[in-house]
């Protein structure tokens, strides 16, 4: 937690002991918007102390009321989430609903997670959730079944992006030496392996290695189909327009990457999200998705088509039902700045410094500078755009980054079909 918070919740934690919830309910008369400024600070200052043992892949009940489903495989014995301040795994968590605010109750629920999510091209990296309100969160990501697998050749072998000879090395295994095999190919020619000392993932050959397990229990994934760690794919919905007062936010979810890390993905109601940035996301059933980028950038595909998502701005993804998208984003607009006034900010790990709304002139600048950098929307793309706004410069892409897809990867975001790839099916 930055210091902000810290001293927030200092002083708020005094307020809790002179001042206990059920107080501040009967002296605000209990159904008046009196009590709604108290509640939000109460909400947070909780979160925030109660919160602060939080490990990695981890989620913390931060406020009431937050009620959570375990996984089908979890025995009840293991999965408490039922107070503030318990703690669960967010492999062991199925299902999250929190409460909107409730003025004669005293209840808003706020729930923390983080995660460590993984990327093809980078180690894991931290990415921080904070929902509040009026939300729900159903987690995609299963636990898979895994198999110990071992070097059987005299010399090192290589851990590659893909399963082909073709790409590049990201990692090298020594005879003997034992790892985790996460997925194979249909044809059982590579393996998915765990790169103990980066914490990443791999293909290596599969006549390489050796084991006493059945490799036909590992989950089979296409060629390039991406690993996705705890709560990388989860489905969302969240409420709308249900600020109880200005001090209180608008239902939603908060999602920051680490500072200057490379781009994360997350596959959130089959919608391809990367991003590094802080943003905040409403989501309506029957109606759409809004990802409001606050700082840095995103790059958002839905039913074929991408956008880039600027500092400043916002687009929208009509949704049915079901969640899934109907029809692609919105191209990006300026957002509204006073919705995001009461957002819950410091109880984020890093401090933000929220953009002021990008002018209609400057987006159409910044489309055509990812134009002319690439020729396609891609994360190298925006964000060399991205960079140049800043700095004032001609946009340039970074070495080695067109734009281009892996080989054999297409132009279609994984998980479009509703199932994510690679973690249910064999």
């Amino acid at each position: 937690m930055n210091q902000m918070a810290m001293k927030v919740g200092g002083i708020v934690a005094v307020l809790l002991i002179l001042a206990p919830l059920p107080t501040l309910q009967a002296q605000s008369g209990g159904t008046t918007t009196g009590a709604c400024p108290q509640i939000v600070e109460i909400a947070l200052a909780t979160t925030n102390q109660l919160c602060e043992r939080l490990g990695v892949n981890q989620a913390c009940y931060g406020h009431v009321l937050v009620d959570a489903l375990p996984q089908d495989h979890v025995p009840p014995e293991r999965f408490s989430f039922t107070r503030e301040g318990d703690i669960a795994e967010l492999l062991d968590l199925k299902t999250i609903r929190l409460s909107p605010m409730d003025l004669e109750s005293g209840l808003w629920g706020v729930a923390l997670m983080n995660l460590r999510a993984y990327m093809q091209y980078a180690s894991p990296q931290p990415v921080t959730f904070l929902l509040f309100g009026d939300v729900e969160i159903n987690n995609r990501v299963e636990p898979a079944p895994t198999i110990q697998v071992t070097v059987a050749t005299r010399t090192p072998v290589n851990v590659r992006l893909g399963p082909s000879p073709e790409v590049g090395v990201i990692g090298i295994l020594q005879p003997g030496q034992t790892v985790t095999a996460k997925a194979r190919l249909a044809d059982n020619s590579w393996l998915r392996v765990a790169l103990p000392d980066s914490d990443r993932v791999g293909w290596t050959y599969a006549a390489n290695l050796t084991t006493d397990e059945d490799i036909n229990t590992l989950n089979v994934v296409e060629s390039w189909a991406p690993f996705y760690g705890p709560m990388q794919v989860f489905y969302f919905r969240s409420g709308v327009n249900d600020a109880a007062c200005p001090e209180s936010p608008q239902s939603g979810l908060l999602i920051q990457t680490a500072e200057g890390v490379a781009e994360v993905t997350l596959l959130i109601n089959e919608v391809n999200i990367q991003m590094s940035a802080t943003a905040y996301l409403q989501a309506e059933q029957g109606g759409q998705m809004t990802m409001s980028v606050l700082d840095g950038w995103a790059v958002v595909e839905a039913a074929g088509r991408q956008q880039p998502v600027f500092a400043g701005t916002q687009v929208s993804i009509p949704l049915g039902d079901d969640l899934i998208p109907t029809a692609p984003p919105s191209p990006p607009a300026p957002y509204d700045l006073t919705l995001f006034q009461a957002l819950p900010l410091s109880l984020l790990g890093s401090p933000v410094t929220v953009a002021n709304p990008m002018q209609v002139s400057q987006i159409s600048q910044m489309l055509e500078a990812v134009a002319e950098a690439g020729g396609v929307i891609s994360s190298a793309t925006v964000a060399a755009a991205a960079e140049s706004a800043a700095s004032g410069s001609s946009p340039a892409l970074p070495p080695g980054l067109d734009g281009a897809a892996p080989p054999g990867q297409g132009g279609t975001a994984p998980g479009q079909g509703g199932t994510p790839p690679g973690q249910t099916k064999k």
